[in-house]
């Protein structure tokens, strides 16, 4: 008997292994795509409606220039177009200190206490013996005396200044320190209203902020980009500051909004003169999401110092420090109303 054989017939078998090589092809490369290309490409819409925004408020920061630098009631009018997030024409953002004194000798100040409204303050060599603190503003007013505490500001001594019971911080207080025979010292305290849009996405939460005159971002950079030019003005032993209360006319129009287009009125509504006077060791700080980023920016932009605690920390930034510096110290109501 022949033993059987078996014919070689491979006309079955290509296609089966065309058909899986291929597949297998397409699964890589369906795979690839997922895996680079649309994460890239979700990651370039993003920048193109972040770069959109942004060149929005730059628009917007040009025309609050305008009306800066006009008389009270002028008004301008901008394009804002928003491909994702939200935008909100008035967000609090923390608060500025602006103080000096009235003597030869420089004077620190600390933060404000959220909860109640006491801050700290030091002479760098006049003792702090029988000083009374007096408070003006739209929070409220009153006088109080100052107490003596240990306070790891510079390791000494420190004076503290605490508000009765009950007492807010509005969006303007002006605080004077005085003994029985002259002022001291004084501390202006602004509240912070910003624009900002804020915008999550795959690659991170992007924020941008107008802030007096200057724009920052988070794009980049975790302490804070700033770009623009604000409104603090110093030259040679003067300077100029002009703090912007910024108030979105939620009556007549939106204070947030999402996608879509927009036009928002600036308005200049009012300027008011604070302070037009020779002071001595000016200092601000700014109480911010991105503090950090403010300092660094005046540093290197604006020549002013650091102040540092004991921990070599900033906490504050230093004009002309030991000498009197003419300062002009203004405040400019800008109102923005948003328009669909």
């Amino acid at each position: 008997m022949r033993s059987p054989k078996f014919r070689n017939d491979e006309s079955a078998v290509s296609p089966i292994i065309s058909a899986i090589l291929l597949l297998t092809i397409m699964l890589i490369t369906v795979g690839s795509i997922m895996g680079w290309a649309i994460p890239r490409i979700t990651q370039m819409e993003n920048d193109a409606q972040y770069e959109g925004v942004y060149s929005g408020f730059e628009i917007f920061d040009s025309r609050v220039d305008d009306v800066i630098y006009g008389s009270p009631g002028t008004t301008r009018s901008t394009g804002l177009a928003v491909g994702g997030g939200d935008i909100f024409l008035e967000h609090s953002n923390g608060y500025i200190l602006v103080y000096w004194s009235l003597i030869p000798d420089n004077v620190t100040v600390s933060d404000v206490d959220s909860v109640d409204g006491g801050f700290k303050f030091v002479f760098d060599e006049r003792p702090g013996d029988n000083l009374t603190a007096n408070i003006t503003g739209t929070g409220g007013r009153g006088s109080f005396p100052c107490n003596a505490s240990t306070y790891d500001l510079f390791t000494s001594n420190s004076i503290v200044g605490k508000v009765e019971p009950g007492f807010k911080f509005g969006d303007l207080q002006h605080v004077r320190i005085h003994n029985h025979t002259e002022d001291l010292a004084e501390i202006y305290y602004f509240k912070v209203n910003v624009m900002e849009h804020q915008m999550p996405t795959s690659d991170g939460y992007y924020e941008i902020k107008w802030v007096n005159g200057a724009i920052i971002t988070n794009r980049g950079s975790s302490i804070g980009a700033v770009s623009g030019t604000p409104y603090i003005y110093p030259k040679d032993d003067a300077i100029f500051m002009n703090i912007i209360d910024l108030k979105a006319n939620g009556s007549n129009g939106f204070v947030s909004a999402g996608k879509g287009s927009y036009s928002v009125i600036i308005k200049n509504a009012g300027v008011e003169s604070l302070a037009t006077k020779s002071v001595y060791g000016i200092r601000m700080s700014y109480h911010t999401e991105y503090t950090k980023g403010w300092n660094i920016y005046y540093i290197n932009h604006r020549g002013f110092i650091s102040v540092k605690d004991s921990a070599y920390k900033t906490i504050a930034l230093g004009y002309n420090p030991g000498s009197f510096t003419d300062l002009n110290l203004i405040r400019t109501s800008i109102e923005v109303t948003g328009v669909t």
